[in-house]
């Protein structure tokens, strides 16, 4: 996560909350604000971000939902 820092503010986004599960600890959830929708989900769909969490020891896929402020 730490390592991914520079692409994460090339995208344009800003980490607001790091979360980890009560009852997981394994379970982590990261929630970014992005300046740019199209630039948040070019990262998340990319092979070096990919890469990146594989190294980092992360298992299987990763669950990413973009979500919005009502009527922001």
């Amino acid at each position: 996560f730490d390592s991914d820092v520079p692409n994460q503010r090339a995208a344009g986004l800003t980490v607001r909350h790091v979360l980890r599960g009560a009852d997981d600890p394994q379970e982590v959830v990261v929630l970014f604000e992005a300046e740019d929708l199209g630039r948040a989900r070019a990262l998340a769909g990319s092979d070096e971000l990919r890469k990146i969490m594989q190294e980092a020891g992360v298992l299987g896929p990763p669950d990413m939902h973009f979500l919005e402020t009502p009527g922001a």
